[in-house]
């Protein structure tokens, strides 16, 4: 009886922990704004789920180009259960107007080990792409740009295709937070 008391206990925390985090999630996405996408992952190897969050203004369907922010969130687990806003960013992730004839530009999220990376992909006869990566640097405790590349190409010709790095000045150097992609 005591064994099966201690079971149904764990599986009540399990069952409210799991609750609890979603709860958690919902709660860091502001008035206006519906989730995008989103990328449970590691970023700062604590052992902790961290998540990736990319926003979306819940009006973005018929706003005009430029009218409309993507933010994205990197939110780290908290031991005690929860998670916190580490940084955010408003510019990184492009609107769904600035694909050109293609469309929506942003192609999702990755994450390997402490880094994670932003996607995009657009064009109409010129195609290209723009990738956006990130660092978590465990002796800061910040996350900084780690590369900005992508590449272009025209579909007359795919095979000849043009590798672009962006502000290779800034890698390593500048925070999350603080990136402003310019081309």
């Amino acid at each position: 009886m005591k064994h099966l008391i201690t079971l149904t206990l764990i599986i009540i925390t399990n069952i409210f922990n799991t609750l609890s985090q979603s709860n958690s999630l919902s709660s860091f996405t502001p008035e206006g704004y519906l989730l995008k996408d989103s990328l449970k992952c590691d970023l700062n190897l604590d052992g902790i789920i961290d998540y990736l969050l990319v926003l979306k203004d819940k009006n973005e369907e018929v706003a005009e180009i430029g009218e409309t922010l993507r933010p994205i969130y990197i939110l780290e687990g908290i031991k005690e259960g929860g998670y916190r806003l580490a940084e955010k960013n408003d510019s990184i992730v492009l609107s769904k107007n600035d694909g050109g004839a293609f469309g929506d530009p942003y192609a999702g999220l990755v994450a390997k080990k402490n880094y994670f990376s932003i996607e995009h992909y657009g064009g109409s006869n010129w195609r290209w792409s723009r990738i956006y990566t990130f660092k978590y640097d465990q002796k800061t405790k910040k996350y900084y740009l780690h590369k900005d590349a992508g590449v272009s190409y025209h579909t007359s010709n795919p095979n000849k295709v043009e590798k672009l790095n962006y502000h290779k000045e800034l890698w390593g150097k500048i925070k999350f937070k603080d990136y402003l992609p310019k081309d």
